[in-house]
């Protein structure tokens, strides 16, 4: 993991939003400055507050298993931030309106970063695909259906990218479940994930990280096969010339 990648202007403008209130009300001259009449330490209400907003944090990573630092560390900032803004305006509601004003702008000046890489991945609109998919039926397709709205979507550019590099798949993009990877081969659909019923309801949650989507999709066997493929291909055409 580089350093660029958790010394980012979203990591560091959270970072500062979840220390403010534990400095300010715990360390002098700030908390007398910022809390005057008050004790220099925050009270044990305030402590199971800020507990709380952390254990909150980590039951939520270990429901979604963030395959990343920015993926780990985003609940964690959601909740303290949530907390602290409690518990600023329950001290002084000036402050903790300023402190949700201030968590807002940060939102929307520092998103959560997305990947910006390299990939070999081809995006499709919805008046395209179709056509794409069916055009030449010994592609095998493997496609994520993508909406940039969505946290789960864009976490999993970086690992959509990573194998579109190492197995060469040609993928897009197209806005439905958020969000739906489906393997194509021979311009029909062979399965996808997360796998629904014949309703359309969501069967079982799928988590998308490098190893699951390799398992669910075989890629190794998919990649070995177009190996294969090319070399048979490159055979035939050096016999003819």
């Amino acid at each position: 993991m580089s350093g660029s990648q958790i010394l980012n202007a979203y990591s560091v403008a959270n970072i500062v939003l979840v220390s403010l209130f534990p400095i300010t009300a715990s360390f002098p001259p700030l908390c007398t400055y910022f809390f005057a009449g008050s004790e220099c330490e925050m009270t044990w209400d305030e402590l199971e507050v800020m507990v709380f907003a952390v254990i909150v944090g980590f039951i939520k990573n270990r429901k979604a298993r963030p395959g990343s630092w920015l993926e780990y560390t985003s609940p964690y900032f959601l909740y303290v931030k949530l907390g602290s803004s409690i518990l600023l305006c329950r001290r002084d509601i000036k402050l903790g309106s300023l402190y949700i004003i201030m968590c807002i702008v940060v939102y929307l000046l520092f998103p959560e970063p997305v990947y910006a890489g390299p990939d070999k991945v081809e995006y499709f609109s919805d008046s395209n695909i179709q056509d794409e998919i069916t055009r030449d039926k010994s592609i095998t397709w493997l496609i994520a259906f993508y909406t940039p709205w969505s946290n789960t979507c864009v976490r999993l550019a970086p690992v959509f990218a990573q194998l579109s590099l190492e197995y060469k798949i040609n993928t897009g993009v197209m806005s439905k479940q958020i969000p739906t990877v489906i393997l194509f081969e021979g311009g029909k659909e062979i399965t996808r994930r997360p796998a629904i019923s014949v309703t359309g309801k969501v069967l079982m949650r799928f988590f998308f990280t490098k190893e699951n989507l390799t398992y669910s999709f075989d890629l190794n066997e998919l990649s070995a096969k177009t190996r294969a493929k090319c070399k048979t291909a490159e055979r035939d055409h050096t016999k003819q010339d």
